[in-house]
């Protein structure tokens, strides 16, 4: 996106590195990754068009998440989680972080909150009981 975006302001950019990356993707760190590669006489400006972007991009200004979104997330994650376990672990993080929240959820945000931790619980007796039936 930054090279279509410095090329449509007349700055000549490259991509380096990006067929080494895509073809052996374990070796991006050690390359340091696909590098925006700009002449040294458009340095500046690409730069301050760059960050003048970056700047005005939507992300830069807007507010932090609801309770509500976050809530939902991690009912959501945690219900993942009976599929792929270390995703309860995740949860667990984004659940311990919204108690200080409580009581100042709406009342569906409440709901989802104790169902993801009422599915918690439900997992950690599951994963004991069948823990007692296997012989170690």
């Amino acid at each position: 996106m930054a090279l279509s975006y410095l090329e449509s302001r007349g700055i000549q950019a490259t991509l380096g590195d990006e067929e080494l990356v895509s073809t052996a993707w374990h070796l991006g760190r050690a390359v340091g990754g696909i590098k925006l590669l700009v002449p040294r006489a458009q340095a500046d400006e690409a730069s301050a068009i760059l960050s003048g972007r970056r700047g005005h991009s939507p992300e830069a200004g807007s507010a932090p998440e609801s309770t509500d979104v976050r809530v939902e997330r991690a009912s959501r994650i945690a219900a993942g989680g009976l599929i792929f376990p270390p995703l309860q672990f995740y949860s667990l993080v984004l659940l311990g972080g919204l108690i200080a929240q409580w009581g100042s959820m709406p009342n569906k945000a409440r709901r989802q909150y104790a169902w993801a931790w009422i599915l918690h619980v439900w997992l950690l007796a599951f994963l004991i009981i069948i823990s007692q039936g296997i012989p170690w």
